[in-house]
């Protein structure tokens, strides 16, 4: 066991924590961690877990959390992140954005604010995914924060009204795709793209070749045509 590059354990209970995490802290080789609650409702407990194994560099956690685990600002290798069904109240962006080598963050029902402030960090962020956060209205991203930010989806969050400021001048964001956001969002850009918005719920920009700061509607649709479930296979 204590050789082990992946572990995927599901239908954990919160009283399995002392045992699940005395046995992952004996894996030092450990590259893949996925757990899994036995249902959406079920807290996921990790916190007696000292540290985090020394060379994780993916981690998914599905389960609902009261709080990130306190190891998390120890993940110094870790570079995805995705976190399914943890129903998160507070910010928990601060405990992440120091991590070095963090490149993806997919967050599927993870949070319950109205806003997420990507205030500091991020260096090598390339691919940022959020999805089946109702009451998520903004995404604020300071300036300096993600410089590497490729590719940007927001699905299912119905309240989603505000793109970061300047995305549009974000020299390596390449595509931006939305999807079940506010009708006010979509009618803004569909607007400022010389197109009537009619029955359109989902769309995909892409920079336009040659022009720093111009994006086109490349694709649209009027049903989603990304799985968000499939986000966390």
């Amino acid at each position: 066991m204590a050789q082990l590059k992946r572990l995927e354990v599901g239908n954990v209970k919160g009283t399995d924590e002392k045992k699940l995490c005395f046995a992952i802290a004996k894996m030092t080789r450990l590259d893949y961690l996925g757990a899994k609650s036995c249902n959406e409702d079920e807290l996921l407990k990790m916190d007696a877990m000292e540290s985090a194994p020394p060379v994780l560099g993916i981690l998914f956690l599905s389960g609902k959390l009261e709080k990130v685990p306190h190891w998390f600002n120890s993940l110094y290798n870790l570079k995805c992140l995705c976190l399914h069904w943890s129903r998160l109240k507070d910010d928990f962006l601060p405990s992440i954005q120091a991590l070095p080598d963090l490149g993806e963050i997919r967050l599927l029902n993870a949070y319950e604010g109205e806003q997420l402030e990507f205030l500091e960090g991020f260096q090598k962020l390339k691919i940022l995914q959020i999805g089946g956060c109702p009451r998520l209205k903004e995404i604020v991203i300071n300036k300096g924060v993600m410089p590497g930010l490729q590719n940007l989806k927001v699905i299912e969050c119905q309240q989603f009204t505000t793109l970061p400021h300047g995305w549009e001048s974000e020299s390596n964001l390449n595509e931006v795709y939305l999807s079940d956001v506010s009708p006010e969002l979509m009618e803004n850009i569909c607007r400022s793209k010389g197109m009537d918005r009619q029955a359109i719920t989902s769309i995909v920009l892409n920079r336009q070749e040659g022009a720093e700061a111009v994006f086109n509607i490349t694709r649209w649709s009027a049903e989603a045509v990304l799985n968000i479930t499939r986000w966390i296979e």
